[in-house]
Formats: C-alpha cells, structure tokens, sequence
C-alpha cells in the first residue's frame, strides 16, 4: 500500500482497527485470547507503517521515550517485568539496570526480531490478561504503558490480578494510561468521540483506583509534580507520589466541562494523565 497517500493511509487503518476490534468486544470470555491474538496478528500484516512494528530506528526511539514517564519509579537490580514490550527496544536499553527482565507481548509479529539481547532479557509470547506462562511471585517490579485501554472491559480486572499475582510481596506495577477525560487517543480520535479503535477502553483514576484495590494492590500512588520536573531531577520521583486519589477532585471538574480543547486543557493543567505506582 505504499502508494496510498498519507490521508488514505490513516483512513484504511481507522476501518481496519475498528472492524478488528468489534471482532475482539464481541469474542466470548473463551475465545477472547485468540481472537485478539488474531486481530493483532493481522493488524500488523496489513498495516506495514504502524508504528508498533517498530523497525525502524525511529520506531525504537517512540517506544523507549514512552516509558519515560513509568522508568523513574522501576528502581535498579530488580527482577522486572515489561507487559506489552514490543520489540523490546526498552528492555535493552533498562538490562544493564536490573538483575533480570522478562518482556510479554501478545503478538509473534511483534516479538520476531533478528537482533540479539542481552543475557538478562528474555521475550515471551503471552497474554497479558492472564499471564499463564509465568509463574507466581517472580518479579520485583512490573511495568507496562499503554496496555491496559487495549484489553476488553471484562478482562482489566484480570490483567491487574495476574499482575499481582507474579509480583512478590511488597513488589510495584508502573503503568502509564491515557486518560478517558482528554480522550480519544487512539486511531479512532481523528474520527470519532470516543475511542472505538483498539482502545477498548480509557479510564480515569477515579475508574481505576477500586480496581487495583479489588486485585490486591494495597497502596496506589501517582506523581506530585510534573514529568518536567523529574526531567531536571530525576531524584525528586519516590520522595514525591501521593496517594492517586488526589487526582479524582481535578476528575470532577475536568469531567464538568465539554468534551474539546477546554477539557483537554484542564486534563493536563491538572495533571491528570495516568501514571500509577500500585504496592502489592
């Protein structure tokens, strides 16, 4: 499709993700796995200038500048889990940080790669809903960015209690989410209000909190001040979280206004993007 213009492009894209994921919200419970396997596989076969193939050096570069957000609180010379890791550009470039790491991503289309890692670093296909291939109480620290908005509804609160379930006791998961408040944010914004692409659903705060507590997390913490600033002073990140229900006040007013740019405003005026530092 090399000839389509850039238009053309992002419309067969828009069509091709909101057919696949219909394909995934209306997969029973059984078949969910597969079929979501399937449409990612297919995703990528036909969509060749996606940006989650990642094989270009500038691919490599977006996925490593999209854990900056989650990197600061993984801490150093931890057994790591990475959900949804790609190609595993951000594993090599965190190994010679952490004792072990283990990335998991749904797709072999993803995950095939000739490029060698490092002794450390060991990439898995796997379901991030259930995390079946990993044993119980392996890891010290996981993390993930942009991974939960793409499971099904039904499946977040396994995600989160498989995530508690690898992790040991006291052990962190770091995600990063867009917020459903400033939404949509994925294909689907340049067409629709809500997400209707691959994004199958965005959350707030206020969505996820009972979540993390019902999978076992006890304590659920987000950055105080601006990723600008952890920027400049990267030791500022663990002396400054607090608890994330201090988001769901700027919720509220960011939820009163209009959906558009005012909203959009108030979402990062208030820092709402969703950073999570969940304790086991």
């Amino acid at each position: 499709m090399g000839e389509l213009t850039e238009r053309e492009r992002l419309e067969f894209r828009y069509r091709l993700e909101r057919e696949l994921a219909d394909r995934i919200r209306r997969a029973p419970r059984a078949e969910r796995a597969a079929v979501t396997l399937a449409a990612y596989d297919e995703l990528f076969r036909r969509v060749t200038w996606h940006p989650g193939r990642l094989e270009s050096a500038r691919g490599r570069a977006a996925e490593i500048a999209s854990y900056a957000a989650v990197d600061r609180f993984l801490g150093a010379g931890r057994d790591l889990l990475d959900i949804g890791c790609g190609r595993g550009a951000h594993l090599r470039r965190i190994a010679s940080r952490q004792r072990r790491c283990v990335g998991v991503d749904v797709s072999p289309e993803i995950l095939a790669q000739d490029e060698p890692l490092p002794p450390n670093v060991k990439l898995v296909v796997a379901d991030a809903v259930d995390l079946a291939p990993l044993p119980d109480a392996a890891f010290d620290v996981a993390c993930s960015t942009q991974l939960i908005e793409h499971l099904h509804p039904e499946d977040a609160p396994r995600h989160l209690r498989a995530v508690a379930r690898v992790l040991r006791p006291d052990g962190r998961y770091v995600f990063e989410t867009p917020s459903r408040l400033s939404g949509p944010h994925d294909v689907s914004k340049y067409f629709d209000p809500v997400a209707t692409g691959f994004h199958l659903r965005e959350y707030t705060y206020g969505e996820l909190l009972p979540l993390l507590r019902a999978a076992g997390f006890r304590a659920v913490q987000a950055p105080l001040f601006r990723d600008r600033l952890y920027r400049l002073a990267p030791w500022l990140a663990w002396p400054t979280t607090w608890p994330a229900a201090g988001r769901l006040p700027g919720e509220t007013l960011a939820s009163l206004l209009p959906a558009g740019p005012a909203r959009r405003a108030a979402v990062a005026a208030l820092r709402l993007n969703i950073i999570v530092i969940a304790r086991r």
